[in-house]
């Protein structure tokens, strides 16, 4: 009855989301970590097919593409 009773008791201390069932909230926080690791590990896996800069979020990327789009 947990899936059907709505209820979810594993809840995540970072983003406070919550799960009915605890592999979820594993699967959660070891996608969570994956990414806030990105962050601090210096690795820079975006680059501009213009000019090589590298960043390490896309959305950085994203952004210095509106530079050759001028």
């Amino acid at each position: 009855m947990q899936k059907h009773s709505g209820v979810k008791a594993f809840s995540c201390d970072v983003c406070s989301k919550a799960y009915a069932r605890s592999y979820s909230l594993r699967e959660h926080m070891r996608a969570w970590n994956v990414k806030h690791m990105q962050k601090h590990s210096g690795v820079k896996a975006f680059s501009c097919d213009v000019c090589s800069k590298a960043y390490a979020r896309s959305y950085s990327l994203r952004e210095h593409m509106r530079v050759h789009d001028r």
